[in-house]
């Protein structure tokens, strides 16, 4: 059965499949099928990946489970040593995995930014102060971000270039100032918990179409902001974020709001602005399409670039 796993039963048999590759998850994901002494089966998803991305993870799904309702992927045994992390989690299917090419529908996406209110108001600083104990702080090394990106524009303009829309192509080259400038600014905001990496590959979709947010290693705490922005860029497409931008960062507020907390509308647009910027710049610095990089890497990175120019301001 899909999500249980054997009890004290002896396994004595199991088998492995690898799943989700080319899909943007941290580290080699396997399905692990097993069978006990009675014939009956069970499987787990097993996840090896790196022991500081395993333990933040793990640290992560720990907490969401006590904190929030939330769905979350359950967190069932974690192993790390120096070398090496195992993490065993619930299998999730028959959920569908996220497409981020495809994009989320309009629906989708609209709820899956109320999960996101949900597990932020959970966390969010100014009513559990104690919550985000162990998190790492969001935006490291805003100057290396900058001079990355000065370093890499030329190469994103001549891969990438055609498209910018021809009005940002010199409000671009001001990139890297303004990533700066985002990152003092969004420094002063309320911090809550934000998995920074919610592109749509990272969300499993249940069959009523409930989210499932999975793939944890980047859990920090910061401005959350931060993952709206990331939905509006890597979990729709262009067209749906015309359709339904205005009402996701509206039912978002709604959330926090109905939670307890204040939040000025204007300072919000003013953190959403940032967050694109800062996007902009990963989307600059994204690594370079090779002959060993997945087929869906290039349409993955020129949806990038259309979202995220589509609000971008300069």
């Amino acid at each position: 059965m899909a999500g249980e796993v054997p009890g004290t039963s002896r396994i004595v048999r199991a088998e492995a499949e690898r799943i989700g590759v080319g899909f943007g998850l941290d580290g080699v994901v396997a399905r692990v099928t097993t069978w006990d002494e009675a014939g009956d089966a069970a499987t787990l998803i097993a996840k090896w990946s790196s022991p500081a991305g395993s333990r933040r993870e793990a640290h992560a799904l720990q907490c969401l489970a006590e904190r929030t309702s939330v769905p979350t992927s359950r967190l069932l045994a974690a192993f790390a040593d120096d070398d090496a992390a195992l993490l065993l989690l619930e299998d999730l299917a028959p959920a569908r995995q996220g497409d981020a090419i495809e994009g989320a529908t309009a629906s989708e996406a609209l709820q899956l930014a109320e999960h996101v209110a949900r597990i932020q108001v959970a966390f969010h600083a100014d009513l559990a102060p104690d919550a985000l104990e162990g998190f790492r702080v969001w935006g490291a090394d805003p100057t290396g971000q900058a001079e990355r990106t000065a370093k890499r524009l030329p190469r994103f303009f001549e891969l990438f270039g055609h498209l910018v829309p021809a009005g940002l192509h010199g409000p671009l080259e001001h990139l890297p100032k303004a990533i700066l400038q985002a990152h003092e600014r969004l420094a002063r905001a309320p911090h809550t918990l934000l998995h920074s990496d919610l592109h749509l590959d990272n969300v499993m979709f249940r069959a009523d179409g409930t989210p499932v947010i999975i793939d944890w290693p980047d859990a920090a705490r910061g401005p959350g902001a931060v993952d709206v922005g990331r939905i509006l860029v890597e979990g729709i497409t262009v067209e749906t974020r015309r359709e339904i931008e205005a009402e996701m960062w509206g039912r978002y507020r709604s959330t926090l709001e109905a939670a307890g907390l204040r939040v000025d509308p204007d300072e919000l647009a003013r953190q959403a602005a940032d967050v694109q910027v800062i996007m902009m710049g990963g989307v600059v610095r994204f690594r370079e399409p090779d002959a060993d990089s997945p087929a869906r890497l290039v349409p993955i990175i020129e949806n990038l670039v259309r979202n995220c120019t589509a609000a971008l301001v300069l």
